[in-house]
Parts: C-alpha cells; sequence; structure tokens
C-alpha cells in the first residue's frame, strides 16, 4: 500500500508539474500577447505620425501647386501685357509709315503744282515775249 500512496503521490506531484508548466506556458502566452499589445500600440502611433507627416507633404504640396499656377498666371499676364505692346509698336511703325507715304505724297502733289506754276509761269513769259 505504501507504494501504491507513493505512487499515486507521484502521479499528483506530476500533475502538479504539468499543472505548474501549463501556468507557465500560459504566462508565456500572456507575456506574449502583451508584447504584441504593445507593438500593435506602437504601431498605430508610428502610422498616426505618418499620417500626420502624409498630410503636412500633401499641405505643402498643395501650397506649392498654388505658388505654381501663380506665377503661371503671372507669366500669362505678362505675355499678354508683352504682346499687347508688340501689337502696339507695330500699329505706331504702321502709322508712321502711312505718315510717311501721305507725306510723301504731298511733297509730290506740291512739286507737281510747282513744276506746273513753274510752267504755266514760263509760258506766260513766251506769250509775254511773243507779241
Amino acid at each position: 500500500m505504501c507504494k501504491e500512496k507513493e505512487k499515486e503521490k507521484e502521479k499528483e506531484k506530476e500533475k502538479e508539474k504539468e499543472k505548474e508548466k501549463e501556468k507557465e506556458k500560459e504566462k508565456e502566452k500572456d507575456k506574449d500577447k502583451e508584447k504584441e499589445k504593445v507593438k500593435d500600440k506602437e504601431k498605430e502611433k508610428l502610422v498616426t505620425i505618418y499620417n500626420v507627416e502624409i498630410l503636412r507633404a500633401n499641405r505643402k504640396m498643395l501650397a506649392l501647386k498654388e505658388e505654381v499656377w501663380q506665377l503661371e498666371n503671372q507669366l500669362k499676364d505678362r505675355d499678354d501685357v508683352i504682346k499687347m505692346a508688340v501689337e502696339k509698336e507695330k500699329e505706331e511703325k504702321e502709322k508712321e509709315k502711312e505718315k510717311e507715304k501721305e507725306i510723301k505724297i504731298e511733297t509730290e502733289t506740291e512739286r507737281e503744282m510747282e513744276t506746273e506754276k513753274e510752267k504755266e509761269k514760263e509760258k506766260e513769259k513766251e506769250r509775254r515775249s511773243r507779241p
């Protein structure tokens, strides 16, 4: 009987050891779970930090796009001003050419009139000298 009791005690001890091992395993699992939770929280923090950085970068991009758009508009405006100035200059040159042509025509007509007057004077001189 003693042997049987001893065997039973040994079995109980073994069972207790197994239970302790299981408890230790469970504790380790719990620790692992806690570690994973901590890692998950850290990951979440990193994700929020990265999201904030992405939002900042997006804002900067939008601001730069706005600035580029404004600069493009300024360039377009300047181009328009330059085109208008060039057109005005062309128009002024054309007007000057037209004025020069008119002046040439006027001077030519004046010359023609002068030559006609001179011819008439000569004719009159000839008439006076004939009689």
